[in-house]
C-alpha cells in the first residue's frame, strides 16, 4: 500500500514537472520566435542593399579591404606575375614530358596481379 502510494505521488510530480517544464519551454519559444519575427521585419530590402553596396565600395581596413580593393590587389598581383614571367628565359620553363611527369606509369598495372604474382 505505501508502495503504491509513494509510486501515485512520485507519478503525480513528475507530471507536474514536466508540464511545468512544458509551460516554461512554450513561452520562451514564444518570445524568441516573436524576436526573430520583429528582427526580420525590421530588415528591409534597401537596408540589404545599402549593407552590399558599403561591403563592396565602402572604405576597407588593411586586414578586412573591400571588395573593390581585394579585386585591385589581385589584378596588380597577376599583372605583376606576368611581366615577371616575361622577363624570365624561356629555358627557365620545362617542357612537359609524359615520361617523366608523369604521375603514375604509362604501362597500367592491375592490382590484382600483385596479389597473384608477389
Amino acid at each position: 500500500m505505501a508502495n503504491e502510494k509513494n509510486a501515485n505521488d512520485d507519478e503525480a510530480k513528475e507530471e507536474l514537472s514536466d508540464q511545468l517544464r512544458r509551460s516554461v519551454a512554450s513561452a520562451y519559444a514564444f518570445v524568441q520566435g516573436q524576436e526573430t519575427t520583429e528582427s526580420f521585419s525590421a530588415l528591409t530590402f534597401e537596408e540589404c542593399l545599402d549593407a552590399q553596396i558599403q561591403r563592396i565600395e565602402g572604405p576597407g581596413t588593411d586586414i578586412r579591404p573591400n571588395v573593390l580593393d581585394r579585386i585591385k590587389k589581385v589584378k596588380e598581383d597577376i599583372l605583376s606575375a606576368i611581366s615577371q614571367i616575361k622577363q624570365l628565359p624561356d629555358s627557365f620553363f620545362k617542357t612537359p614530358n609524359d615520361g617523366e611527369d608523369a604521375v603514375t606509369s604509362q604501362e597500367p598495372v592491375d592490382p590484382i596481379d600483385k596479389v597473384y604474382n608477389p
